[in-house]
């Protein structure tokens, strides 16, 4: 399932901007599983801070 997308490259920013779109479409707490980039681990904690179970 995907849930959003963003064409951009792999920088912090690009990063940040995809999950502020995935944190809008979610209306419940997930588990959410990436590639283990490190531009994510700062993206996923702005985004859903504690709302969200990240592997």
């Amino acid at each position: 399932m995907i849930l959003s997308w963003e064409v951009g490259d792999r920088s912090g920013q690009t990063a940040v901007e995809f999950m502020d779109g995935l944190r809008v479409r979610h209306a419940n707490r997930v588990q959410l599983t990436t590639d283990g980039h490190k531009a994510y681990l700062e993206a996923v904690e702005g985004a859903f801070g504690g709302d969200m179970d990240y592997v």
